[in-house]
């Protein structure tokens, strides 16, 4: 065996690669890294961290046209220099020529389909850390620059000063806790709409930014005092000392959790165990509070239906108030609770003492065992929404044509269009039970409900969905990986025998059809693979197309080398 020449062969190989490989890395980490760190998101260390982990990803793709350079240029150097003539002359064939590719082709192959089985999912993870670490820092480096922060592309935040709390407060009747507090004062919080137009405005003296950490999820909420809230669409302007809290906002990272970014055996035990899977659990969750809004609703409803004159229904409001609410009639339609006052009944009624007239839609805020504040109005709408990381879903009390009273001082109150209270809970944890249910079993006892509410149907629907999809996507992915895997040996004799083939061509002419070949056959293979995690259609042909790539692959190498044998 030519050992002399095979040590040549590899060497100049590895050289290349290893060279080419290092400068396609390091210009597609940058290119990688410009919109975080554009967006501030990236200090000069987290810069350097997060480009590191991003690395393995970025090797599986760049391998294969680094491998395919390596091997046109050292072949394509022999092969104008007469060194395979003199071979073929000394009686070796082209696959012993070529041997110190194929061997290294083999290495190449094993070493990405193990990076993508196992190193890849690990530093992505240790990448998305990075992203999500120390948002509390991020968030004050941009406030004192001056900056807005936009999150989920709807909401604005901007302050004068923002600064992190040593001490972070619990957040009474909720399951988890935050693990981050930030104080910012004089704060503006706005909503934009999908025509970038502001649909809401609030603005506070104060504001204190709760973060949540949740299942490798980064929440924001935030409570607002002496707040100004500007509507509009409504032409509505509100002044209140309350602090209501804001919806829950899940901070975008860029870097959501897929398939090919789990371990071989991650896939494993997710096709075991669904759950594990986090787009299952999202689905699962969202069923979850499909199923226990319309629960509390039903709940809700049957308790305000009984005589609630006596005693009203309570639910849980912030800082540990109570409010509780009367309604003499009740109605629930399509996900919202209807409250109406008597007939004939005013909020005009001077023979009756203020805050005190039978038959009106009420609800009193109770602190300490004593009411402070009370609420009479014509009607009213109740309606849920979904609790963000505090699990349980918040009750949303809207009062239209309302009078609003301090119990402590006496007065003819305050008039409003219409009031909205801070969000408040039902007493007792629902959804959160659910979520702990199998997915099987929570599916069971959404079928029960599932005429009743079309917001659980879709629900049901989606998870059932979700998991048939993940079925796919899984087996998919393991299919995929490979097909990319043999992609890499396949461009690298590709490369040689084209070196051959076209002796006397430029190098970047060769490189030119195998760099080619190597971007087809990527694609064809990612296309094979969306084509199984599209459930439009065949599973079957998104597997064939998967490897469709490789195969026309292997009949143009088999072409080219039919020519070199006859010549």
């Amino acid at each position: 065996m030519p050992w002399t020449l095979y040590r040549y062969m590899t060497t100049e190989m590895v050289k290349l690669l290893v060279l080419c490989t290092a400068v396609l890395v390091i210009v597609v980490d940058f290119a990688v890294a410009i919109k975080p760190l554009s967006d501030g998101d990236l200090g000069p260390t987290a810069l350097l961290r997060y480009m590191y982990y991003m690395t393995p990803l970025i090797l599986g793709f760049v391998v294969p046209f680094a491998a395919s350079f390596a091997a046109t240029m050292v072949f394509n150097r022999l092969s104008n220099d007469n060194e395979v003539l003199a071979c073929r002359a000394s009686g070796m064939s082209y696959p012993v020529i070529m041997l110190p590719v194929m061997l290294l082709g083999l290495v190449l192959l094993g070493g990405l389909y193990y990076m993508s089985n196992f190193i890849v999912p690990s530093f992505y993870r240790n990448a998305k850390e990075v992203l999500q670490a120390d948002i509390a820092k991020l968030v004050v480096a941009r406030i004192g620059r001056g900056e807005s922060v936009r999150m989920q592309n709807q909401w604005v935040l901007f302050a004068d000063a923002a600064a992190e709390s040593s001490e972070v407060p619990t957040v009474p009747g909720s399951t988890v806790q935050p693990s981050q507090l930030l104080i910012l004062q004089g704060a503006a919080m706005g909503r934009i709409g999908p025509d970038n137009r502001l649909r809401s405005d609030s603005t506070a003296e104060r504001a204190d930014v709760f973060i949540w950490n949740i299942d490798g999820e980064t929440w924001l909420t935030a409570k607002l005092r002496n707040v100004t809230h500007f509507d509009p669409e409504a032409g509505q302007m509100r002044v209140s000392l309350e602090s209501p809290d804001t919806p829950a906002i899940r901070l975008d990272t860029r870097l959501n959790e897929q398939p090919m970014f789990l371990s071989l055996t991650d896939l494993r035990e997710i096709s075991d165990n669904p759950e594990k899977y986090r787009p299952v659990r999202e689905k699962k969750r969202a069923l979850s509070e499909e199923l226990g809004s319309l629960l509390i609703l039903e709940s809700l409803t049957r308790a305000m239906e009984r005589d609630t004159q006596s005693k009203g229904v309570e639910l849980l409001g912030p800082a540990g108030d109570r409010y509780r609410i009367y309604s003499p009639a009740v109605r629930l339609d399509k996900g919202v609770i209807v409250l109406r006052a008597q007939p004939g009944s005013s909020l005009e009624d001077p023979l009756i003492p203020t805050g005190q007239k039978p038959g009106l839609v009420r609800v009193d805020r109770v602190s300490s065992g004593v009411v402070i504040r009370r609420i009479e109005a014509i009607s009213g709408v109740i309606t849920l929404e979904p609790g963000g990381p505090e699990v349980e879903p918040r009750i949303r009390i809207k009062l239209i044509e309302s009078r609003e009273y301090d119990t402590r001082v006496t007065g003819l109150g305050t008039e409003h269009a219409s009031v909205d209270l801070p969000r408040s809970r039902w007493p007792e944890a629902v959804v959160g039970p659910l979520n702990d249910l199998s997915i099987a079993e929570l599916m069971t006892r959404a079928s029960e409900k599932r005429y009743q509410s079309k917001n659980v149907y879709d629900a049901l629907a989606n998870l059932h969905w979700m998991i048939l999809l993940l079925k796919r996507v899984m087996v998919s992915q393991v299919s995929t990986r490979a097909a990319s895997a043999v992609v890499c040996l396949l461009v690298m004799l590709l490369g040689a025998v084209l070196a051959i083939r076209l002796r006397g061509s430029l190098p970047l002419v060769v490189y030119m059809w195998s760099v080619l070949a190597a971007f087809i056959g990527t694609l064809i293979v990612r296309t094979g693979n969306n084509f199984c995690g599209d459930m439009t259609m065949s599973f079957n042909l998104g597997i064939f197309v998967t490897w469709v790539g490789n195969a026309t692959l292997l009949a143009v190498i088999g072409a080219i080398y039919w020519r070199l044998r006859r010549t």
